[in-house]
């Protein structure tokens, strides 16, 4: 299969009707829509969301709070599962800690422990060790099943070993670095099992050269890492402290002048092209004229010092967003069908009297997304730029609008 399926409502019958073109387990293709089966494959044996069964599996036993987790739902209501799951950067190494111990869990038996509490004799010890994780399973998942480089060249020499074509496991990522692998999210959010050195790290960032992390662990970060203690440096904590303290999101540009904007501001009908102002870092991993989030129509309002955007989609009821314009940025609390970040932080500016920035901050993902807007007398061109997963690379998104 070296292609997606069809999104939609029947996706599971498309999933089993798409074409394979390759022998099963000999090409590697990146899909998601495997991982979703198995979800699917949960619910059909156990009658539970794929989270709930895990909740009770797992998550409780190695501390994960299932309300810590947010995610979003597939056509009919089923958990999306393979995608768009949104979790904390400690949670994700607990996860990974049950990797590298081997499938392994000692946990606090809470029940055990308020028996002994209230003198009850013959109660088991409140410290219980369970396995979760087959021990061959573990082995399996963590070391490579698959080659998922570059063909060889006809001279018969491959490209450098990266971190991006060193193997492929059970949904885990082998790393450049001898024994290392990893759970990888969208845009760089790692969490990264370096056994040798009995090391877990986890990161949660939006990058779009999430490769770079990888390059300063591997270069910068291990060497100094050794067997013995470090001795302790007042001076280096000092100046750690001191860096933290003033580290800050840049402040948004303050440009709220233009001469013209009273006349920008109106409704504006969507001609061609693909608005989607919640677009984040996988909403167009398809065809982008079937995101059920695009709007047809939008509506910019400008105000002295801040604004609203008011658009409806196709999927959904009026949403309106409000920024500013002096200098700060103004929270919205949003939902998204498809994206479950919820937070978002607007500003804009002019750069010219007819060009207009607006720049939307979504820290639930690490996620910023910047709208430009040029208008003339008569609609507006809006464009912004997303990393496709499908075709990995930077695409210009261009939208065409005539006010009403």
């Amino acid at each position: 299969m070296l292609s997606f399926p069809p999104d939609d409502a029947d996706w599971v019958k498309n999933f089993v009707n798409h074409p394979i073109l390759e022998e099963p387990g000999t090409t590697f293709h990146y899909s998601s829509v495997n991982s979703t089966l198995l979800g699917k494959i949960i619910y059909k044996l156990t009658g539970k969301n794929v989270y709930d069964y895990l909740n009770e599996k797992l998550f409780q036993k190695i501390g994960i709070d299932y309300d810590n987790l947010n995610y979003s739902t597939q056509p009919g209501g089923r958990d999306m599962w393979a995608w768009r799951t949104y979790s904390t950067t400690e949670d994700n190494l607990r996860l990974m800690k049950l990797y590298l111990d081997g499938g392994v869990v000692t946990y606090r038996n809470e029940a055990c422990s308020e028996n002994s509490a209230a003198g009850e004799a013959g109660t088991a010890s409140a410290t219980v060790t369970e396995r979760i994780l087959d021990e061959e399973f573990v082995r399996l998942a963590t070391t490579s099943r698959i080659d998922n480089g570059p063909a060889v060249s006809a001279d018969g020499t491959r490209p450098p070993l990266t971190d991006g074509n060193a193997g492929y496991g059970f949904q885990m990522w082998m790393c450049r670095y001898p024994g290392a692998y990893r759970a990888d999210g969208a845009s760089g959010q790692f969490s990264i099992v370096i056994p040798d050195k009995d090391m877990i790290i986890a990161m949660n960032q939006h990058s779009d050269h999430p490769d770079k992390s990888l390059e300063c662990i591997w270069d910068v970060l291990l060497p100094t890492v050794h067997d013995e203690p470090l001795p302790e440096d007042p001076e280096a904590l000092k100046t750690l402290q001191r860096r933290l303290r003033h580290m800050a999101v840049e402040s948004p540009v303050y440009q709220p002048y233009s001469t013209q904007k009273g006349t920008f501001s109106g409704s504006y009908k969507v001609l061609e092209g693909s608005f989607d102002p919640f677009v984040l870092s996988m909403s167009l991993m398809n065809d982008p004229a079937s995101n059920p989030n695009l709007a047809d129509a939008f509506t910019i309002r400008f105000g002295t010092m801040e604004g609203t955007l008011e658009w409806i989609g196709k999927d959904r009821n009026h949403v309106t967003l409000e920024f500013s314009m002096d200098g700060s940025r103004r929270y919205n609390r949003l939902r998204s069908p498809w994206e479950y970040a919820s937070k978002c932080w607007a500003n804009g500016w002019f750069e010219t009297d007819t060009r207009f920035h607006l720049e939307l901050m979504w820290p639930e993902n690490d996620s910023t997304r910047s709208f430009v807007f040029d208008f003339t007398a008569d609609g507006a061109e809006v464009s912004y730029e997303l990393f496709s997963i499908t075709h990995m690379k930077v695409i210009k998104y261009v939208t065409k609008a005539e006010k009403k």
